[in-house]
């Protein structure tokens, strides 16, 4: 086989392995999906680290695998979570390696592959995916809310337990989380707005519309404030850099401008958010004098529908825990500065060392990327990972005000789906150490726009 047939090949395997990786992800959140026999998810994903494995050992074949600079930041945070994993042993090292070869995937192989794809065919494949899939979770969701359909049953697989429908006043659904769910109906809604304003096809319009209201009717109801924090924020961000490009004369004009537009625009989807908040539940209370409600709690159809959650709203603490997960996890941190527990060992560690501490206490995680690297990995893991991010974060934000990209549009709402994950990250155990939709969505596109980062800018 010559050498063009055999790059065409692996080319092939790439779109192969991110829609295959993809679409396993998303049916991996669908909480219906727990209810399978773990063997088979363990089969599946098996499968795909041997793809993994193939496509970067064919790339060091071809001399394919180059690295970045910043690159190097990423195998120091790997070998830290090895260092980790080895010093804490033997407890959690089997379930460590398996994470170190996963985030190996993430780092190099999926971000790796969206940086060689440059937004060409390979995420653009992904993204009509991802769309029609999350718009068809999120509408069988919205169903639910609207028969008040509710299902709970104990689950070890689940802290809580299995829940699907309406639940606790927020919609589940058929997700499995509704935090990580909204988080990536966040970037969904910014994936749909870039579809809205660069194609010109009617049905390709209308089809976004949809989609941005599907999933923000389902971030409404989902009572996630992490998802609703992701969305209001990079609405700004979405607002200000558009219109940071488009209008204004001079520097200080386009920056008021943005400015202005952004905190009105803001202001229109909070107004937007709470009307829905208001009106969805006195709507299907109206309805449901002629509908009949389907529950497997019975005694519960005779309340009315509302979506103040009791977790939240009778409780003093604001954050639901997290300031307390938060506190535990820098505890861990002290005792352990340069390596942490090891991701996979954090509560084991926390019962053993600190039997007092929340983490120890309520057997949870950080619910916070940052604390969780801090306690799971210590600052070798941690610095190397965060300057890294810092350094994506600059170049973006560099490549933003020059303003030399000639889809200026395109690439800020790809930042966009890359910056509700991170968000999202500040507030629940996302972005890395997990294999989850919402970490594949953040290093998939954000080797997408890094990809930017090697063509001139203005000056240079």
């Amino acid at each position: 086989m010559d050498s063009v047939k055999f790059h065409k090949y692996s080319e092939y395997s790439k779109k192969g392995f991110i829609l295959i990786f993809g679409i396993a992800l998303i049916i991996r959140i669908i909480n219906y999906y727990s209810l399978i026999p773990s063997k088979y998810d363990t089969l599946l994903f098996t499968l795909i680290t041997v793809w993994a494995a193939l496509i970067t050992a064919v790339d060091i074949f071809t001399k394919n695998f180059s690295l970045k600079k910043a690159d190097y930041l990423l195998l120091a945070f790997i070998l830290a979570i090895l260092l980790s994993t080895f010093i804490n042993g033997p407890a959690g090292i089997v379930d460590n390696i398996k994470l170190v070869i996963w985030q190996f995937i993430y780092l190099f192989v999926v971000f790796r592959i969206g940086r060689e794809d440059h937004f060409k065919q390979i995420i653009p494949m992904f993204e009509k995916i991802l769309l029609a899939c999350w718009n068809l979770l999120a509408l069988i969701s919205l169903g639910m809310f609207a028969l008040n359909y509710s299902y709970v049953q104990e689950l070890d697989k689940f802290y809580n337990g299995f829940r699907a429908g309406f639940v606790e006043n927020r919609l589940y659904g058929v997700f499995s989380d509704p935090n990580f769910a909204g988080a990536t109906s966040v970037a969904v809604i910014f994936l749909a707005v870039k579809l809205l304003m660069t194609n010109k096809n009617k049905m390709a319009k209308i089809y976004s519309i949809v989609t941005i209201l599907l999933q923000f009717a389902y971030i409404i109801l989902s009572g996630s404030r992490t998802a609703e924090i992701a969305l209001v924020l990079c609405a700004y961000f979405a607002i200000f850099f558009i219109v940071y490009n488009r209008f204004g004369k001079t520097i200080a004009s386009k920056l008021l401008l943005a400015v202005i537009c952004g905190i009105i625009g803001t202001g229109a989807v909070l107004g937007i958010a709470e009307a829905g908040k208001y009106a969805a539940p006195k709507l299907i209370n109206i309805t449901a004098r002629y509908v009949p409600r389907k529950s497997e709690n019975p005694d519960k159809d005779r309340n009315p529908i509302s979506l103040k959650r009791d977790d939240v709203v009778n409780k003093d603490d604001v954050s639901n825990n997290r300031f307390a997960l938060w506190k535990s996890s820098f505890e861990i941190f002290q005792s352990s500065p340069l390596v942490g527990s090891s991701p996979r060992n954090l509560v084991n560690y926390a019962q053993k060392e600190l039997p007092n501490t929340f983490i120890a206490t309520k057997k949870q995680t950080s619910h916070n990327f940052i604390f969780y690297l801090l306690a799971t990995t210590g600052l070798l893991g941690t610095i190397p990972l965060l300057v890294f991010l810092g350094i994506k974060i600059w170049n973006t934000l560099r490549q933003l005000f020059m303003r030399t990209i000639k889809d200026y549009d395109s690439y800020v709402l790809n930042t966009m789906a890359v910056l509700a994950i991170l968000i999202s990250a500040m507030f629940l155990t996302e972005l890395v150490l997990v294999n989850k939709i919402g970490s594949f969505i953040f290093w998939l596109y954000l080797g997408g726009i890094s990809a930017f980062e090697y063509t001139k800018v203005k000056g240079e």
